[in-house]
């Protein structure tokens, strides 16, 4: 038995056997005349597949001539994208779908390979800190002080470190994405959820991100179903979603009222989540005479900060330290 012999060509008919023809087989039989024009096409088609850059117009070549589409009947390009974020690419010639090998192999995976269209992009990441580079209160280390805020944004309780998202930032109900590196283990409002896993989480309402142990870096909470690479925001932005729970500011005095002894100055912050706790400490001071007395009246965007000397008609400078938390803290 032989098989048929192949032509890379675009045969242009395919013969229709008519009721009066003898039915031979043979290298020139036209019983093998219909196989032997598809043959031929699909030889063509896997010679010609569409070029690497993979250009809308997909050209053909037919006898160093480019081909018309209705010549090679290149019918319809349909893109196919899903949420989840997996395309496809199908190309159909005449009326048939042509394999991966046959027209462009890779189907746009360089392009659209990893696409995650329910993503939200630009701080998709609702942990601040996340990589714990931002360390106001100067700790030694993200578990310092017990029952305290140590690292930015991290609560830690003597066993677990935790992270409190205020309800306004979450502004879509659905489907969330939790991952970081390493081998801690986490939780979302008490629900375990896997590194790289999912969990669905309802608007306008707060949660507390919980992780079993320090070991963990690259922290990331983001809408979608999909787990992206970690969102490296610069470090002033960092400070910044950071200083709306808690900030360290200064502020300086020069002199005082003779008359009562207050001095005073509006200190400003970054705007916070909610009005926060003020407190005020005297880095330094000269000609000190009396008592200090300290006041303050706090604004989400700042506060009213003074002193006052118990011997008024004394002159005296003040370099204070402002600190203004307006951190969530466990109930």
């Amino acid at each position: 038995m032989s098989n048929l012999i192949e032509t890379s060509e675009f045969t242009p008919d395919i013969y229709q056997i008519e009721t009066n023809d003898d039915v031979l087989g043979g290298e020139n039989g036209i019983a093998n005349a219909q196989a032997r024009a598809l043959a031929n096409r699909t030889l063509w088609l896997k010679n010609n597949k569409a070029d690497k850059n993979g250009s809308a117009a997909n050209k053909f070549k037919v006898a160093n001539a480019a081909a018309t589409d209705e010549a090679v009947n290149l019918a319809q390009l349909n893109t196919k994208a899903n949420l989840a974020g997996s395309a496809t690419q199908k190309f159909k010639v005449s009326d048939g779908e042509a394999d991966d090998e046959a027209v462009n192999k890779k189907q746009m995976e360089n392009a659209l390979g990893n696409l995650n269209i329910t993503s939200i992009t630009g701080f998709k990441n609702l942990i601040r800190n996340g990589c714990k580079r931002v360390n106001q209160r100067g700790a030694s280390s993200i578990s310092a002080k017990v029952n305290a805020y140590n690292l930015d944004g991290w609560y830690y309780d003597g066993t677990n470190f935790t992270q409190y998202i205020e309800a306004k930032d979450f502004v879509l109900s659905g489907t969330y994405t939790l991952s970081w590196v390493g081998t801690a283990t986490a939780k979302v409002n008490g629900v375990s959820v896997p590194n790289g896993g999912q969990i669905t989480l309802t608007a306008n309402t707060q949660y507390a991100v919980k992780f079993n142990s320090s070991d963990f870096i690259f922290a990331q909470l983001e809408y979608g179903n999909k787990k992206t690479n970690f969102e490296i925001r610069p470090l002033i932005l960092e400070v910044l979603l950071c200083k709306r729970y808690f900030e360290i500011t200064y502020n300086a005095y020069d002199g005082h009222s003779a008359s009562t002894g207050w001095q005073s100055s509006y200190t400003k912050f970054v705007t916070k989540r909610a009005t926060p706790s003020v407190s005020i400490e005297i880095l330094y001071k000269s000609d000190y005479f009396g008592t200090d007395t300290i006041i303050q009246y706090p604004t989400e965007n700042g506060a009213i900060t003074g002193v006052k000397q118990t011997t008024p008609n004394r002159a005296a400078n003040y370099y204070i330290k402002v600190t203004a938390d307006a951190e969530i803290y466990p109930i």
